[in-house]
């Protein structure tokens, strides 16, 4: 799982610096609808502006009550709780890679309709997503 979640964590930073070192103007893919396009998120979810020592604590805090809950919560024992697990974790240290090394998260992905985001947030989102989904094949049974 770890493994797993390294390769999320490579994709996401792999595909900011592509982003970073090569988009010299926005990328208009859907005319009007999706673009890819270089912006930067110094605060936190949707770009709400907080203190950046806060954000960082706040990252690490929920990042440890994620590995609890996952080792008391989650069934590691069935796929799909690794996959969604390496998922969260992946776009999780993603982000937090950034923080640390920018001080800002680079999101390229660019819809009309959101706010703009990056791999690790597609990460996040779909891993939890899919610990929901299939909550009874991820969750511990519990007698």
């Amino acid at each position: 799982m770890m493994l797993l979640s390294l390769g999320f964590l490579f994709a996401d930073q792999l595909s900011k610096m592509l982003v970073g070192r090569f988009l010299t103007q926005p990328m208009e893919v859907f005319e009007n609808i999706f673009k890819i396009e270089k912006s930067f998120n110094e605060g936190i979810a949707f770009g709400i502006e907080f203190d950046k020592r806060l954000i960082m604590a706040f990252s690490l805090v929920i990042l440890l009550f994620l590995f609890k809950v996952a080792k008391n919560e989650i069934n590691f024992e069935q796929k799909i709780s690794r996959y969604s697990f390496a998922l969260v974790l992946g776009g999780a240290l993603g982000n937090i890679t950034d923080r640390l090394m920018h001080g800002k998260v680079l999101d390229f992905i660019d819809f009309a309709f959101w706010p703009s985001f990056n791999l690790a947030d597609m990460f996040i989102v779909v891993g939890v997503v899919m610990i929901m989904v299939f909550h009874k094949k991820t969750l511990k049974n519990r007698t």
